[in-house]
């Protein structure tokens, strides 16, 4: 191998820890929104369950009938 030789696998491997870094840091934002995400409430959370708990609108359907 030459100098130019050296050069080029040095700059090779520079720029190859580089986009490894921004993969893995872009890897790890994703991995956060993702998880902040899916712990959010749904804004309908509190009918999922209504009609067996006897709660929300299923309780004023009751009352209609």
């Amino acid at each position: 191998m030459n100098i130019r030789d050296d050069e080029f696998l040095e700059d090779l491997d520079s720029i190859a820890s580089i986009l490894a870094d921004g993969y893995l840091r872009y890897r790890k934002n994703r991995r956060q929104d993702l998880l902040d995400t899916a712990t959010e409430a749904s804004p309908h959370g509190h009918e999922v369950n209504a009609s067996e708990k006897g709660e929300g609108f299923a309780e004023s359907d009751s009352i209609a009938d």
